[in-house]
Formats: C-alpha cells, structure tokens, sequence
C-alpha cells in the first residue's frame, strides 16, 4: 500500500464519519426535515471536508431520504462517500 492510498483511505474514513453524524443528527433531533439541499465545511479527524446533505421526498409522505455526500475541500468535484439514510415524522 502506497503512501496515497493511505492518505486517500484516512480521507474516506474521516467522509464516512461526517455522513454517518449528519444522517444521525436528524435522527436524534427528531425534527421532520423539510425537502432542502444544504452545504457546509465540517472539519473532521483534521481534515477540511464539504458535506452536501439533500433532503428528499418518498412515495411515504412520513418518510424522507437523507442523501449525504462528501467531498475534500481541495478537490469538491471529487465524492469520497455518499451516504443514504431515513428519517421519519414521529
């Protein structure tokens, strides 16, 4: 394993945490979100990340779909992870 893919294995690490906190936030905030895009710059495990969270309608209207997608802050074309997860109205 190459010095890169071990920068590059941190990188997804560090992506994959962020998604997994932002589907999870919606989860314990217990708030119904409604159907939005947002982005922000969230640092994680020293590393500088853009969090894209989409929020989408399901045929269930008690149900979204929280689409989570993370990015470098030095190449944001570039997707280290999406993540897809649910929340429901209680």
């Amino acid at each position: 394993m190459t010095i890169e893919d071990l920068r590059t294995s941190y990188l997804r690490q560090a992506a994959m945490w962020v998604a997994e906190n932002q589907i999870n936030q919606y989860r314990i905030d217990q708030v119904y979100p409604q159907i939005t895009r947002t982005q922000n710059t969230v640092n994680m495990a020293g590393v500088s990340l853009i969090s894209t969270v989409s929020i989408v309608a399901t045929p269930n209207p008690y149900f979204r779909r929280v689409e989570v997608e993370v990015a470098a802050t030095q190449d944001p074309k570039h997707i280290l992870i999406k993540l897809n997860g649910s929340t429901s109205q209680y």
